[in-house]
């Protein structure tokens, strides 16, 4: 959920001073969520974007030894109308319903770009960024053109997006 206050100040025709407060509430509605059980063994959680190709869709990969117990993995797609988060496409994953979560080891995460609208010069600077409360964050990431996805390894959950590295100035 974001919130947003706006104050509007002035003076009113009789000239006295007005001051209003607001406050809007926007809800992130999801585009897709899908939430499976994971154990030990490992397994995999895909996000399906019902194209009907698995090996496209965004998912999470955690190998065997990764968890202690079993947990529920949840991958919620949101469609980036939201302020808080820069109005760009993100994924939430949560474990057990917790939106932070570390893993013994690093597990990796794999994020469709087909719904972005990237120019294909931009293609080779897409990366998986995290959103630490404050700011994105950049964990990495390779791109593989032809499946239209982005993957990279990280030890934890948190509100991931796919975005285009700025370049580094002189």
């Amino acid at each position: 959920i974001g919130k947003n206050t706006i104050v509007v100040t002035g003076n009113g025709v009789l000239g006295n001073y007005i001051s209003d407060t607001r406050v809007i509430y926007r809800l992130k509605l999801p585009v897709s969520v899908t939430e499976e059980k994971i154990g030990v063994n490992g397994g995999t959680v895909r996000l399906d974007d019902r194209d009907g190709d698995l090996e496209n869709d965004s998912r999470i990969e955690i190998e065997q030894g990764t968890l202690e117990k079993e947990v529920v993995v949840k991958i919620i797609n949101l469609d980036g109308d939201t302020p808080i988060y820069g109005n760009i496409p993100s994924y939430e994953i949560f474990i057990d319903g917790k939106e932070h979560y570390r893993f013994k080891k690093k597990i990796r995460i794999v994020l469709s770009y087909r719904n972005l609208n990237v120019k294909e010069s931009d293609e080779d600077k897409l990366k998986i960024f995290y959103w630490d409360g404050i700011k994105w964050q950049l964990v990495g990431g390779e791109v593989n053109k032809t499946k239209k996805i982005v993957s990279a390894y990280t030890n934890h959950v948190s509100k991931y997006a796919v975005m285009v590295l700025p370049a580094l100035k002189d």
